[in-house]
């Protein structure tokens, strides 16, 4: 049975100033609902790219791999709209002092209290987010593919995460490593090939390491620095102070290291890149892979993003962090870690 409504002719209550008023009302809704939907709907994910997401982070494919990178490290203001959102428990508050941040100084690697919202250094919203631990860096991913995924613009399947080692690997232009051999069996195998290309030393505005600017009056006296080199940054630089490389990528070599998914060895993880504090050549290798325990917070470690199709999660991930709507850590992966190479020294 069919069931309709029959309307008057519109000349049989025009007259009427209540049916109009009404029809008025009715004509803007109807508009406001379609520029409200126009405004809000979601741009369609281009898998080839580029894309840029609801945090404004620009993602570009790289050819060799199935994801797209993040232009830029995750910067400040990515970082802080994750804890605004999210309720994120940094490890600043709790009583896990082992993985309170450390800072450099005068006197060298100490707790200072600084933490990724003051590392110890100015930092403005576009600068590098600093002081984040694997773990911090994991916890971003998640809230960020729930939330890209909530707003329509992330196809099933699909993930925010960190690099792999390989994957971080062709971004800089190793291609040729073998991607089925484990990160500490490629560690600065391959020689002299740096981020901006083979030559040595640096040239000028090769990326943001530790030169002569260094010398700050806050840099330890026994560090050294590379001499005739000069970027002007002390500390941290903003993303896109340097030239990006082949692939449209920032800091691929300098500012901050930058944690992969990968174990480099039981107990640490893989962190690529070096970083403001960098001066020796191995370090500054494209090949060089650097190593912390994933509880780790140095104000010179860092993380980069991708996105792609989602990896299968480890088991010790699982659960990883709800907990009445809110992401937090569980505690006890930081007992466990901290039982594991409890005296590893930050060299870089």
């Amino acid at each position: 049975m069919r069931i309709g409504l029959r309307l008057r002719p519109f000349e049989s209550v025009s007259g009427n100033p209540f049916v109009r008023r009404a029809r008025v009302l009715l004509l803007l809704l109807t508009l406001a609902g379609i520029v409200a939907h126009s405004a809000d709907a979601p741009k369609a994910f281009d898998l080839a790219g580029p894309h840029t997401n609801g945090l404004g982070m620009r993602f570009v494919p790289v050819p060799g791999t199935e994801v797209l990178f993040s232009v830029y490290a995750t910067q400040v203001r990515d970082f802080r709209a994750f804890v605004r959102e999210s309720g994120y428990v940094h490890m600043r508050e709790t009583a896990d002092s082992l993985s309170r941040m450390w800072s450099q100084d005068r006197d060298g690697y100490k707790q200072r209290g600084h933490s990724w919202e003051n590392p110890g250094f100015k930092q403005t919203e576009v600068h590098p987010v600093v002081g984040v631990s694997w773990y911090d860096a994991k916890a971003f991913c998640e809230w960020l593919t729930a939330r890209e995924r909530a707003a329509g613009r992330l196809p099933a399947g699909w993930e925010y995460r960190l690099p792999t080692d390989h994957e971080w690997s062709v971004a800089v232009g190793l291609v040729e490593e073998d991607g089925k051999q484990t990160s500490a069996e490629k560690d600065g195998v391959i020689k002299d090939r740096y981020p901006w290309g083979a030559e040595w030393p640096p040239p000028a505005g090769a990326g943001n390491y530790a030169g002569e600017e260094a010398g700050d009056g806050a840099w330890p006296a026994e560090l050294t620095t590379l001499k005739g080199y000069n970027d002007g940054y002390a500390r941290t630089a903003p993303g896109g102070s340097f030239k990006p490389n082949q692939h449209g990528l920032y800091d691929m070599g300098g500012n901050a290291w930058q944690w992969c998914e990968d174990e480099h060895r039981p107990g640490v993880r893989v962190l690529r890149g070096a970083s403001w504090r960098s001066d020796l050549r191995v370090y500054l290798l494209s090949s060089f892979r650097y190593s912390v325990r994933p509880a780790d917070r140095y104000d010179n470690n860092g993380f980069r993003c991708v996105v792609g199709p989602s990896s299968p999660r480890p088991k010790s991930l699982s659960n990883f962090f709800r907990l009445r709507g809110r992401l937090v850590r569980r505690q006890v992966f930081h007992g466990l870690l901290h039982s594991q190479d409890a005296g590893f020294l930050h060299r870089s």
